[in-house]
């Protein structure tokens, strides 16, 4: 099984070498930046749906966590869920390195654009550029400190307020088109559980889920 493993220790350290397939790494943060403890993150497709055989990682007091043995070749939507949070899920597009952990912090920000991007596919999302995604995830957190902000519980509030700073930043638009346009060809959820179950045991197996 692969093992989503947590960090548990301050100052969050980085994981070893996997036993395979890559790694990244994030802070969960609310609408005011602020970290989320305990936070339960899994990899999911684009609907939400989490990966069997994938374990969850649970942030630390500081909103860190790092998942490693993500099979490379796929991209991935990293799902939050936390204590308290009356129904509100947070998530983010991910691409795991084998060299280093890659940084996907999961915020609302984040969640609005895979709103955005992902609503109406399946499968796992297609291939993206991290620098548009970055690009259009910094337009989307100014337009939140600028205006007001959707109820993140809400996707039909969400889009609308998605829909409202289209129209007032062209650059966003575009931003948002051209992510939408790079992660179209969908990626196989089949072969990703395929490639999950037939992973050899590595040294992060030794890892369970924290519940």
């Amino acid at each position: 099984m692969l093992a989503l493993s947590a960090c548990t220790q301050l100052p969050c350290p980085q994981p070893g070498p996997p036993g395979v397939g890559g790694m990244v790494r994030g802070r969960v943060l609310d609408l005011e930046g602020q970290a989320i403890a305990a936070a339960s993150v899994a990899p999911a497709d684009v609907t939400g749906a989490a990966i069997p055989g994938m374990m969850r990682a649970r942030t630390n007091d500081q909103g860190e966590f790092w998942a490693a043995q993500l099979p490379l070749g796929f991209q991935y939507v990293l799902v939050a869920r936390f204590p308290g949070a009356n129904g509100l899920v947070l998530s983010t597009l991910a691409r795991p390195s084998a060299d280093a952990p890659t940084a996907h912090d999961i915020t609302p920000a984040t969640s609005l654009v895979v709103l955005a991007t992902m609503k109406g596919r399946a499968g796992m999302p297609g291939p993206f550029t991290p620098t548009t995604f970055a690009q259009v995830v910094a337009r989307v957190q100014r337009a939140l400190s600028q205006t007001q902000k959707p109820d993140m519980r809400d996707a039909g509030a969400m889009t609308d307020w998605l829909t409202a700073r289209r129209g007032e930043d062209q650059a966003l638009a575009t931003l948002l088109d051209d992510l939408a346009r790079e992660s179209a060809q969908p990626g196989s959820r089949e072969q990703l559980e395929a490639a999950v179950g037939a992973a050899p045991v590595g040294p992060l197996d030794a890892f369970k889920p924290f519940f």
